[in-house]
């Protein structure tokens, strides 16, 4: 699971206007680093609600090909399943986790207690 370089596209943002070059993801899954707060996400969603926040773009890596990955947010009832490898995830706060599984068998848990999240129009 990797951070895809700040130039690369996801969505219509590149993955440095999304988050901090100084983002990572540990071995335990606690994410570090620095989101800024983006605006205008309109290629994320359709529902305006999710059209501004913080996220985390991710690549999960080739060993994931073709296998069913599934992604739930620890507020959510039911996983978002893909096959896609590269995903972005809106993080609500510092308190989100984000289980991440392939065909069904856990990967990571990924949680943001320690990251740093810019305020709406600050910096």
């Amino acid at each position: 699971m990797t951070i895809p370089a700040a130039d690369q596209s996801r969505l219509g943002k590149t993955v440095g206007e999304l988050m901090g070059k100084d983002v990572v993801i540990l071995e335990d899954g606690s994410t570090v680093g620095t989101f800024p707060y983006v605006t205008e996400y309109k290629e994320y969603s359709s529902n305006t609600d999710e059209q501004e926040g913080h996220y985390l773009a991710l690549d999960l890596g080739e060993q994931y090909d073709g296998q069913k990955i599934g992604v739930k947010r620890n507020d959510q009832e039911a996983p978002k399943k893909e096959t896609d490898t590269q995903w972005v995830l809106r993080i609500p706060n510092n308190e989100t986790t984000f289980e991440i599984t392939a065909n069904d068998t856990p990967v990571l848990t990924l949680s943001f207690k320690g990251a740093a999240f810019a305020e709406k129009g600050g910096a």
